[in-house]
């Protein structure tokens, strides 16, 4: 489950820096701790992703004020509701104030 958190938050951040809205981020290069991306057609794409994601969470978990990317440990949440199930057998979760911590001890081991 922890890892799943960690894929998605990779992905997120790769995409909030990758498709940012303002035209002022939109002229800024990728940032050099991103590096060119693996292709969907390598035979070792798996590889490719650890090799080139685990940097990157390193330097990201620190935050990029020039890019907008907030620290991300520990990752502060307002709030977040987590409905699992249907309503005669589920889970309704809601978290406030949630603080995530440990991200920075994350390491890429398979994709």
């Amino acid at each position: 489950m922890a890892t799943k958190f960690v894929v998605c938050l990779f992905l997120t951040c790769y995409v909030i820096v990758k498709n940012v809205e303002s035209a002022k981020l939109q002229a800024l290069p990728l940032p050099s701790y991103i590096g060119k991306g693996c292709l969907r057609d390598d035979p070792n794409l798996n590889e490719c992703v650890v090799r080139k994601g685990a940097p990157v969470i390193d330097r990201i978990v620190k935050g990029d004020p020039k890019y907008r990317i907030p620290k991300l440990d520990p990752l502060v949440i307002p709030e977040l509701t987590i409905t699992q199930g249907t309503k005669q057998v589920g889970l309704t979760m809601t978290c406030k104030n949630c603080e995530l911590h440990g991200l920075k001890e994350t390491r890429f081991v398979k994709a």
